[in-house]
């Protein structure tokens, strides 16, 4: 009787694992990917809008969403990582010295994952590009520290 329940255990755990298998690689998964895609960009896109807003002028975003690799995409909400960047630009944008500095300075937002060496902030030709790490913590703090140093 032991023997048959394990059989039906293996029988059934196998099912489901091929069942969740083909679902992750096949077209319901790339229709995910592309919804996640999507969603992740309009929320990008909300935040730098609420930023440029704040802060007067225009903020073009990128996100290299396809650049994350598959686990990160499916395990992270990338856009709540980068937005972290784009809240700490508004919050600069109260006192009217640091609102200029980035009406001045600021032009574009990218977010992409870290190389090898790992989380980075930095601001070049107009561009603040964060290079995420999921393995860092306490992203807020970081950006805000990153542009207050590098602007």
């Amino acid at each position: 009787m032991k023997a048959n329940n394990l059989h039906r255990r293996l029988v059934l755990g196998l099912a489901v694992f091929g069942l969740t298998g083909s679902a992750v690689s096949g077209p319901a998964f790339a229709e995910d990917e592309a919804e996640r895609r999507f969603k992740a960009k309009n929320q990008l896109v909300k935040a730098a809008g609420k930023a440029a807003e704040k802060c007067g002028g225009q903020l073009k975003v990128e996100l290299a969403y396809d650049r994350f690799d598959k686990r990160a995409r499916q395990r992270y909400a990338i856009a709540s990582w980068c937005e972290h960047v784009l809240d700490q630009l508004r919050g600069l944008c109260r006192g009217p010295k640091t609102k200029a500095i980035v009406q001045r300075r600021i032009k574009r937002f990218r977010c992409m994952p870290a190389s090898k060496d790992g989380r980075n902030l930095t601001i070049a030709d107009g561009t603040v590009t964060l290079f995420i790490d999921f393995e860092a913590a306490n992203y807020g703090q970081f950006a805000r520290r990153a542009l207050v140093r590098k602007l």
